[in-house]
Order: structure tokens, then C-alpha cells, then sequence
């Protein structure tokens, strides 16, 4: 997958533990640093430490480049 394109989600899926940009669906135009969570099936904070929401809440995401 390229860096810097949103990609609709579930049918797209960033590898487990991949940094991304999220846009919550139902919450208007939040765009969130995220970090995907397969094995917990959830999206957790951008630091990966925390639950921040379900997988179904996403709708789109763009792969963050690592530094």
C-alpha cells in the first residue's frame, strides 16, 4: 500500500501495529492518529497503547509514513 492515500476500510487493512490516520465514521470530519489492532480487533490510540475505538467505527485510513 502507498503512504499518503485514503483507502476505505474494511476493505482495505493496514498490516497489525500500523500506524494511521483514521476518519471515524458518524463523527463528521475527526480525522486520528491510530494505530491498528488486529489481534484486539480494534483501532488503538496513535501511540498504540490504548483502546481508542472499534474496527467498524473507521470508515477510511492513510497509511502513516515511519520516521
Amino acid at each position: 500500500m502507498e503512504y499518503g492515500v485514503w483507502l476505505d476500510f474494511p476493505n482495505n487493512k493496514p498490516e497489525n501495529n500500523e500506524r494511521c490516520l483514521i476518519r471515524r465514521e458518524g463523527y463528521g470530519q475527526i480525522w486520528e492518529l491510530a494505530v491498528y489492532n488486529e489481534d484486539s480487533e480494534c483501532w488503538d490510540d496513535g501511540e498504540g497503547d490504548d483502546y481508542l475505538c472499534d474496527l467498524n467505527d473507521v470508515d477510511k485510513f492513510m497509511l502513516v509514513p515511519k520516521i
